[in-house]
């Protein structure tokens, strides 16, 4: 009797570790199967990766920057999918911008991206406008070890520093290799109509200032704060 008992409790037992073990060799093999899947579905977009060497996944900012502008004012410098490969297959783009003294980085916008920007250097401003128009942050001071986040269609500018402090220096990350820039001005702006004394209150800059940037956009976004200069 004990013999059969025991017989009883180890066939109990083994059918106790069937009932457990079938649905977890079941719940493996989805798990295995379904990885596989995965893999063979991101396989694709890793191929055109695997085209470039090793070196083009490690950028030397100190080389590879190309210098969009460069005045008195600061400078806007950028890498993107144009010059490396990588980043155009990833979609990302990095730009730094360097805003001297009394230097505006002046209003704009991007439509197709969205941008992370660290604040590698310095003290300045930070302004952001939400798409629909309302004030997120006005003029809120920023330094350096500070990080931004910009949403797709925010409008949003910088100011330097107003004193004898080191250049307000930013690096940008943004989620395209092709990034869609727009200052808010050039000859179809609505902004045109507003006269130019009024706008330039608005942006604390002279008339003349705001007209010529607004028109010809040949400063490439940089102004200068004309209060903050003839305060200096």
């Amino acid at each position: 009797m004990i013999g059969s008992l025991i017989q009883h409790t180890t066939l109990r037992g083994r059918l106790m570790w069937r009932r457990l073990l079938v649905p977890l060799f079941a719940l493996l093999l989805v798990t295995t199967w379904g990885g596989k899947a995965t893999l063979a579905a991101d396989a694709p977009a890793a191929a055109p990766l695997l085209q470039w060497p090793g070196s083009a996944f490690v950028l030397d900012l100190g080389h590879e920057l190309v210098t969009v502008t460069n005045t008195s004012l600061g400078s806007i410098q950028a890498v993107n999918g144009a010059t490396n490969g990588v980043l155009h297959d990833v979609e990302l783009s990095t730009l730094v911008f360097t805003i001297e003294k009394c230097a505006i980085l002046a209003p704009h916008v991007h439509t197709n991206l969205v941008e992370y920007v660290y604040v590698t250097g310095g003290s300045g401003t930070f302004s952001l406008w939400s798409s629909n128009g309302s004030v997120v942050l006005l003029r809120q001071p920023i330094t350096s070890g500070y990080l931004l986040v910009i949403p797709p269609g925010w409008p949003h500018m910088f100011t330097g520093p107003e004193t004898e402090s080191p250049s307000l220096v930013l690096t940008a990350t943004v989620t395209s290799s092709a990034p869609q820039v727009y200052f808010l001005a050039g000859a179809g702006s609505i902004w045109t109509r507003v006269p130019g004394d009024a706008m330039g209150t608005a942006f604390n800059v002279t008339a003349t200032a705001y007209t010529s940037f607004f028109d010809a956009q040949h400063t490439g976004g940089l102004l200068q704060n004309a209060t903050c200069a003839s305060q200096s």
